[in-house]
């Protein structure tokens, strides 16, 4: 299920290593900018832009994602697909200092 929030960054990632089982050309209709998820062992996905919100999902190293805005100097809206077999969307926040 894809939720809409009204803040200000987002992002579109994919697994690397999902990308053969989960189809992610369709994010790239999110954003022109792609990064790559840089934390370890993952990065988790909020329901707002800041650590005690709720964990929607994690996200592996090296997750691919679409940087849509910014929410404030430390966070990112995210659309995010889940690794297989799940290939579900996520909307979220992650923290930018973990994404290149």
């Amino acid at each position: 299920m894809l939720r809409i929030f009204t803040l200000s960054i987002l992002i579109v990632v994919a697994s690397e290593s999902a990308a053969a089982q989960c189809n992610i050309d369709a994010l790239r209709g999110y954003s022109r900018q792609i990064a790559r998820t840089t934390a370890t062992p993952s990065l988790n996905v909020r329901t707002a832009p800041n650590r005690s919100a709720p964990i929607l999902g994690s996200l592996p190293p090296g997750s691919r994602v679409a940087v849509i805005r910014r929410s404030g100097q430390e966070w990112v809206e995210v659309v995010a697909i889940t690794p297989a077999p799940e290939c579900a969307e996520v909307l979220g926040f992650v923290v930018r200092q973990f994404i290149r």
